[in-house]
């Protein structure tokens, strides 16, 4: 009987270790401008082990096991792509991203008139100020410089 209680405390203390690395919020403090944000970029082809990897170095999950073992019990599909933290968030939360894809987008505004030079991109430099927006590419970066268009 004592052992069965002993196996049944260690469960337990078990089930409460990995309840606080799944639904405790783990990240970049609450309302961080894009400046200081979180960016992960999630390759496609990217296994589930190495995703929660880098979802760990990141300081986006608490435990890569916790995501593992959440993975595990959801089922679900994760979706490549770049992804911008900047709260904090239980891993569930994270996880929910992934797999629906809420990937990091930046918005591109052409002015009226302004698609002459957009058909003959090949003539247009390299310095173009439609150019994407240079920054260093990493598991977690900086926000980007946004690009701004000359004025009409």
């Amino acid at each position: 009987m004592k052992f069965f209680a002993t196996l049944l405390l260690l469960a337990l203390v078990a089930a409460a270790l990995a309840a606080y690395a799944v639904y405790t919020p783990v990240g970049p403090p609450a309302n961080t401008p894009d400046s200081a944000a979180t960016y992960v970029d999630i390759a496609p082809g990217t296994g589930t082990q190495a995703i929660s990897a880098q979802l760990e170095e990141a300081g986006v999950v608490r435990s890569r096991f916790a995501f593992d073992l959440l993975r595990a019990l959801k089922r679900g599909k994760l979706i490549a792509g770049e992804y911008r933290f900047n709260h904090p968030a239980p891993a569930t939360e994270v996880y929910d991203r992934i797999v629906r894809g809420d990937v990091y987008t930046i918005p591109l505004t052409i002015p009226e008139g302004y698609n002459r030079s957009l058909q003959q991109p090949a003539a247009r430099p390299r310095s173009s100020p439609i150019s994407r927006p240079t920054r260093p590419r990493s598991r977690a970066t900086s926000s980007p410089t946004p690009t701004a268009l000359p004025a009409m």
